[in-house]
């Protein structure tokens, strides 16, 4: 089963995640750590228990997200720049860096942002592009407020499925 985070370190399966109307907001909590505003920031563990599982444990998927979190204002910094100047090839390149990574680290609404801006430089319509970014920096700004709280959940996550590994490798199962 997928597993979420959302930044108040809760899980929830992905298919109830399905279930929301697509651009549904999630009402904010009064929980919520100072400098988050709008939609809860999400992490999809997928990507991140896929790259645990090819590389042997948490080490790299956990250092990959850390350096998810710390490069994220540089990299919509880059992209905002390039729409400034209007040049689609670096452009093209600083939304699907961010797009890439995003996914990767399983930051979808940031992704699904990247996704959408995409067309409109192609189209070379930096107008449009550029309009669709400020709704990505919203994203980004929310997720990089929520970064250590996101950070430490999935680490404990990771560490505790890497844990259950181990031990259902150390007892046989009983059918």
């Amino acid at each position: 089963m997928k597993t979420t985070v959302n930044m108040f370190c809760t899980e929830r399966p992905a298919a109830a995640e399905a279930l929301e109307p697509a651009g549904a907001e999630r009402a904010p909590s009064a929980s919520s750590p100072s400098g988050v505003s709008g939609d809860n920031p999400v992490l999809e563990l997928q990507h991140l228990l896929d790259i645990a599982d090819d590389t042997g444990g948490p080490a790299l998927a956990l250092q990959f997200l850390n350096d998810f979190f710390g490069l994220q204002q540089v990299r919509l910094s880059r992209l905002l720049a390039d729409l400034a100047d209007g040049e689609p090839a670096v452009s093209v390149d600083a939304v699907l860096s961010l797009h890439t990574a995003s996914f990767m680290a399983g930051a979808t609404d940031i992704a699904e942002h990247c996704a959408t801006i995409l067309p409109f430089i192609a189209a070379r319509n930096f107008t449009r592009a550029r309009v669709q970014a400020a709704a990505l920096q919203q994203s980004v700004d929310a997720l990089t407020a929520a970064a250590p709280i996101l950070l430490e959940h999935a680490e404990a996550q990771l560490r505790a499925r890497t844990a259950r590994r181990a031990d259902q490798g150390r007892c046989p199962e009983r059918g």
